[in-house]
């Protein structure tokens, strides 16, 4: 039996692949562990998952916050509640995300091995590869990095793409080479399929919603907006749109913490901090999202066309990947979101082709036996 230290970032998207290799290790017979924020404790323990919550007593802001892991204000107070912890619980190994820097820096300090669960886009360049965005990228995150190495008295790390500690020891990239760019990645760097977990969901209010737009006749569109709208005016101008076009929208509000309490939705409108994609599928024509990783998954395992409006670089890049695959739609200028531009796209969105590529690349991700490579990939190293 192994122990498994898992620190992912704190939302869905980081989280619930992170439940699936917890679900995993354990029906082997590991013992797991997830350091998280307390918000997640309910739903963790829910799913069998045993759970360390934590509070950020002095910002109030959650444990390793996503929206600023680049600028976090709690970072020192982070690895020093993690050092504890880890020294309690003494891991063969930790579990986080491509940007989880507390987990980066723990692994190297006390020399355990991380595994990294990453998004549908590799972060930085191939073996050789020219890319100027993902070469910013590289170097960019392994200065922010070196700088709080320094805080642990650890050496600064060379900027490389083939060897950096930056991908951890494994790093499982959730997509399919078909669906990526073709580069010759280090060996420790692999795809897994789409790695995509959710969990049971019911919602009276939600289907009584979806019946009353069937019998109008008006099609679903689901939407996972994350970090898309912290600018308001946009987020406003949307809201505005959507109410007068002749589709009912079911909104996630996952990560979207800068919608204020008592936000006035239009009638056509149900929101939700949680709707998993799965319990509403078979009624939605589409899926609107930011192009962020599980927003693409869930919408590729459960066959439906692809609307982005990218808010992150990586983000951008895949959305060129669903343009180019014929998996939906991109719009990747925020002053397009308006009425006549919206109506024009959705309209586009109703051409049956996307939806076929779309089954086609799902059935690539369901013949991919992602429990067998993952965990024959740790077994290896751990």
């Amino acid at each position: 039996m192994k122990k498994y230290l898992f620190i992912p970032l704190t939302s869905y998207g980081y989280l619930f692949p992170s439940i699936k290799l917890g679900h995993m290790l354990l029906e082997q017979g590991h013992d797991i562990l997830f350091a998280t924020t307390v918000r997640y404790e309910d739903l963790l323990k829910l799913n069998g998952i045993p759970v360390f919550g934590v509070l950020n007593q002095r910002t109030k802001t959650p444990f390793l916050n996503p929206a600023s892991w680049f600028c976090d204000p709690n970072l020192s107070e982070t690895v020093t509640l993690l050092c504890q912890l880890l020294e309690s619980y003494k891991p063969d190994a930790i579990v986080s995300n491509p940007l989880g820097v507390a987990a980066m820096l723990l692994a190297e300090k006390y020399e355990i091995p991380l595994i990294s669960i990453g998004f549908t886009e590799y972060l930085y360049p191939g073996i050789g590869e020219v890319n100027e965005t993902k070469e910013w990228r590289l170097k960019e995150i392994t200065d922010h990095y070196n700088a709080n190495r320094v805080k642990l008295s650890l050496p600064p790390i060379e900027l490389s793409a083939a060897n950096t500690p930056l991908t951890g020891d494994l790093y499982f990239i959730r997509n399919i080479p078909e669906l990526d760019d073709e580069r010759v990645l280090p060996n420790h760097v692999s795809h897994i399929g789409g790695f995509y977990w959710e969990p049971t969901y019911k919602n009276p209010r939600l289907s009584k919603f979806i019946a009353n737009g069937k019998k109008q006749g008006r099609k679903l569109v689901y939407m996972q907006i994350g970090r898309l709208f912290g600018d308001g005016p946009i987020w406003n101008v949307l809201l505005e749109t959507i109410e007068a076009m002749p589709y009912e929208f079911v909104i996630d509000l996952g990560r979207a913490d800068y919608v204020k309490n008592g936000l006035n939705f239009p009638e056509n409108v149900f929101v939700s901090p949680f709707i998993p994609l799965g319990s509403i599928a078979e009624d939605v024509s589409f899926v609107m999202c930011s192009g962020q990783s599980t927003s693409v998954i869930s919408a590729i395992v459960h066959g439906k066309p692809i609307l982005s409006i990218p808010h992150s670089a990586n983000a951008i890049e895949f959305t060129a990947k669903v343009q180019e695959k014929k998996l939906g739609l991109g719009i990747l200028d925020s002053a397009n979101i308006k009425r006549e531009y919206l109506t024009e796209v959705f309209e586009e969105m109703q051409d049956p082709s996307f939806t076929q590529s779309v089954q086609y690349y799902q059935g690539l991700f369901a013949e991919v036996d992602e429990e067998s490579l993952v965990l024959e990939k740790i077994a290896a190293l751990v």
